[in-house]
């Protein structure tokens, strides 16, 4: 069996946005400004405006905890699905429905992909 070709690429591609992503996100970037005390100040802003994307459960995570101020508190982790082309790192975030999430990891060492995916969790 070969490996599909530039174009077939292309095109598979192309059906997994059409076909498989139903939703849209923007992708955010901070943005520091001097505190005049020595830190910084923090704003998040649209980098890049109704990118299509999906949002699914980390099934494989989903049952976990973290402490976090003291207390357990539930950890759910999402796969979020975007086009190959998308621009990300995981210094940005994901607004998905006015919420927004922090980018974990991105899938960057397979040789063959389709789709670019990301693990993401709610900004806290």
């Amino acid at each position: 069996m070969s490996l599909p070709s530039a174009s077939e690429l292309a095109d598979l591609r192309q059906d997994f946005e059409d076909y498989l992503l139903p939703d849209t996100c923007n992708i955010l970037s901070e943005t520091r400004t001097a505190d005049g005390a020595g830190g910084h100040t923090s704003s998040w802003g649209t980098a890049t405006a109704g990118v299509s994307c999906r949002f699914d459960t980390n099934t494989r995570r989903d049952q976990m905890e973290r402490v976090a101020g003291g207390a357990l508190r539930p950890f759910i982790e999402y796969v979020v699905s975007l086009p190959q082309a998308t621009s990300l790192t995981t210094g940005q975030r994901i607004e998905f429905d006015s919420v927004a999430y922090n980018v974990v990891s991105i899938n960057e060492a397979q040789s063959w992909k389709p789709l670019r995916r990301a693990i993401v969790e709610r900004a806290g």
